[in-house]
């Protein structure tokens, strides 16, 4: 009978021995498979396998180990601290690998967290970084071209990502020594659903197609050609605004303004936006206005609209030459994207390649490179590249690089990148910026401005353009030629 309880104990004992092999030998293949995903750098399936090794064989210190290196290659080092405190409740662990969890929790704490794990996104995202020692950190954006849309930049705010495409980031930080730790880097899939409201916009390719906006000036439309409208009457009026959208995809338009009239005029694509939106869209355009008579007129050009009230412009690109002429007691304006924005209106990145040019007998005359009017309304992150000329026999000059005069309009993070700013008159106010409410980090290629002069090389560094927070993923890019240009 002793002997009979002798066999089955030691039965047992191999019974458990084999049960344990067994496990061991299944961890280890999850563990094989493990490394070989992350030789590919496929790091979301590395940890479903290490995860697997881990609740097969809990008491494994090696994949805890693995879990939390591949952890933090995807800046979650959130989860890979949850998988450390893990690993420090296993019984009778060796002194050998209480000193691995330590040294490892010790080199956690070096690292950037990232808010969003690797992989596929339908909408926009915003990444935040951060960091238990409140470290420096530093991060780089690549596209799957391989261009580096931003180069080594220290972390100040929330990265945004709104184009669709595929985007590399990579993160390190370093210390109050300067001593840097290894980098993590993450991969993401940008691909925007189409949303609902896309299923109402009207497609425009022609230039009837353009036409017919003035027949629903609330509508939304979308431009899928290059258009070529010829002479060419704005859309939208003082009476019937457009208050819809245009988006124009990068999409070019080319038209003309020949218009000599008694009455005021508003000269642009559009005449006046009320409420309406114009983005990613290129303009080439040639316009003469002249506006006269006895009563008191005003005389409005520019290459998106003559008038913006609570409107919308960004991406915008202006190219050709811009003059306005106001004789008898008429005024002139002239402006790069427009001539007036009022009521809380918004103009941002945006880039004037036109010559600019106004000019008046009696009254006041205005011009500027993005708006000569800025009234309770804001430019941000644009550029001026044309010529501003502004001329007067008895009123007032008002020539600016940006904008030349308003009411508590804001002018932030622009740029002038011309010296061809002149005029005459009776009285001349003639600066880069000038008479608004609030005017911060704006810089100009002119000497002597008090908004900040910077020399042609500055203009042709990137790092100037990063400190006064330009976006370089989405916005931005600087081309072979080291000239700053919109993504479209």
């Amino acid at each position: 009978m002793k002997r009979k309880y002798v066999v089955l104990f030691l039965f047992s004992i191999m019974l458990l021995t084999g049960c344990a092999n067994i496990a061991s030998m299944r961890a280890s293949i999850q563990l094989k498979s493990a490394r070989k995903y992350l030789l590919s750098e496929d790091y979301e399936k590395a940890i479903v396998r290490l995860n697997k090794a881990i609740k097969i064989e809990p008491k494994n210190v090696e994949s805890y180990i693995l879990l939390v290196d591949t952890y933090q290659k995807v800046g979650d080092i959130d989860k890979a601290g949850k998988t450390l405190n893990m690993a420090k409740k296993i019984n009778n662990m060796s002194g050998e690998n209480l000193d691995k969890i330590k040294e490892k929790e010790a080199e956690l704490n070096a690292f950037v967290n990232i808010s969003e794990p690797s992989g596929e996104y339908s909408k926009p995202i915003t990444i935040y970084l951060t960091n238990k020692n409140n470290y420096e950190i530093h991060y780089t954006v690549e596209n799957d071209s391989n261009d580096i849309l931003m180069p080594d930049t220290k972390y100040i705010t929330p990265i945004s990502i709104k184009r669709e495409g595929t985007y590399l980031l990579k993160t390190y930080t370093t210390d109050d020594a300067g001593k840097k730790y290894d980098e993590v880097s993450v991969k993401y899939k940008i691909k925007n659903k189409k949303s609902e409201d896309n299923k109402s916009t009207i497609k425009v390719g022609t230039k009837e197609d353009i036409e017919r906006i003035n027949s629903n000036p609330d509508g939304s439309y979308e431009l899928t050609n290059d258009i070529d409208l010829g002479d060419w009457e704005p859309i939208g009026t003082e009476e019937r605004p457009f208050k819809g959208r245009l988006l124009g995809n990068g999409h070019t338009i080319k038209f003309r303004i020949n218009k000599n009239t008694s009455d005021s005029y508003n000269a642009g694509l559009f005449g006046v936006i009320n409420g309406g939106t114009v983005s990613d869209l290129i303009i080439y355009t040639d316009i003469d206005l002249q506006v006269g008579g006895n009563d008191t007129l005003m005389a409005n050009s520019a290459g998106i609209c003559g008038k913006l009230l609570n409107g919308t412009i960004e991406k915008c690109l202006v190219k050709g030459e811009i003059l306005t002429l106001g004789t008898g007691n008429a005024y002139a304006r002239s402006g790069g994207i427009t001539a007036s924005a009022e009521n809380e209106s918004v103009i941002s990145n945006c880039v004037v390649e036109a010559d600019v040019k106004a000019s008046s007998n009696d009254y006041n005359t205005m011009a500027a490179g993005i708006s000569p009017w800025l009234d309770s309304s804001a430019i941000d992150r644009c550029i001026v590249r044309g010529q501003i000329y502004g001329s007067n026999d008895i009123g007032y000059t008002y020539v600016g690089g940006i904008a030349a005069s308003g009411d508590n309009g804001k002018v932030d993070s622009s740029i002038v990148e011309t010296t061809d700013i002149d005029g005459y008159g009776n009285s001349l106010l003639l600066d880069t910026i000038s008479n608004f409410a609030m005017c911060k980090g704006n810089i100009a290629l002119q000497q002597g401005t008090k908004n900040g002069y910077v020399t042609y090389n500055e203009l042709r560094n990137m790092d100037t353009y990063i400190k006064m927070g330009w976006d370089f993923i989405n916005d931005w890019k600087m081309d072979s030629n080291s000239e700053i240009t919109l993504i479209y």
